[in-house]
């Protein structure tokens, strides 16, 4: 498993609602790592679809989608308690209980913890783009994460990453495009419980700085 971490924790200001939310949501909407893996239905109650999102930021994403797709189980993984306290404001505000949360470092999870084959699809929107050639070891997207990927999606699983780096997409498309394992996906339609990505404020605050947004779709064959 890959040392080398995509993400620099930052010591963010949570507002009152947010601490409050983190400690007293989380009973209701975390996911505690415990030894082995995890047991989906136990933890929703049902025997459904699950789908990953990698860095879900403050949510926004993830509730929409969720919202959609009541049938279907979600889990957010991040490492930011901002964030998820803000996530678990809106979960409980909606009444959302298709969603989980996992507050650990997503590498920990792939390789170990979530079972092998037992996402549906996996989501990751606007990660940290790491634009100085010598972070670029740092991006998500590289070969030994893809087969951390494939590891845990059940067959023909589906793969979702978007930037708005072309920089970052022409190296994410490169990655994939070379992995034996994963083939480009042409029509989403054919995507079993497929969901558009949201429009996000952080989409929409893109593209008014000018930048183009690129979207990878690809499945585990």
């Amino acid at each position: 498993m890959r040392t080398i971490k995509s993400f620099v924790r930052r010591n963010g200001r949570m507002t009152c609602a947010q601490q409050l939310a983190f400690k007293n949501l989380w009973p209701m909407y975390g996911i505690d790592i415990n030894d082995g893996t995890l047991d989906f239905q136990t933890i929703f109650g049902r025997n459904a679809p699950t789908v990953l999102e990698i860095g879900f930021g403050n949510g926004e994403a993830l509730v929409t989608i969720a919202l959609d797709k009541p049938e279907v189980n979600f889990i957010g993984v991040d490492v930011y308690e901002s964030g998820t306290g803000a996530l678990f404001n809106i979960l409980q505000e909606k009444n959302i209980m298709n969603v989980r949360v996992i507050h650990k470092d997503v590498m920990m999870l792939l390789s170990g913890i979530i079972p092998p084959h037992s996402l549906l699809h996996v989501y990751i929107y606007f990660p940290d783009p790491w634009p100085k050639k010598k972070h670029r070891k740092r991006r998500l997207l590289q070969t030994d994460f893809l087969d951390l990927i494939k590891r845990v999606l059940v067959p023909n699983g589906y793969l979702h990453f978007a930037t708005d780096w072309q920089d970052y997409a022409r190296h994410a498309q490169a990655v994939l495009s070379q992995h034996p394992d994963f083939k480009v996906v042409l029509d989403n339609t054919q995507i079993p419980n497929y969901c558009p990505r949201p429009t996000t404020k952080f989409y929409r605050k893109a593209l008014q700085l000018g930048h183009v947004i690129t979207d990878l779709n690809y499945q585990v064959v």
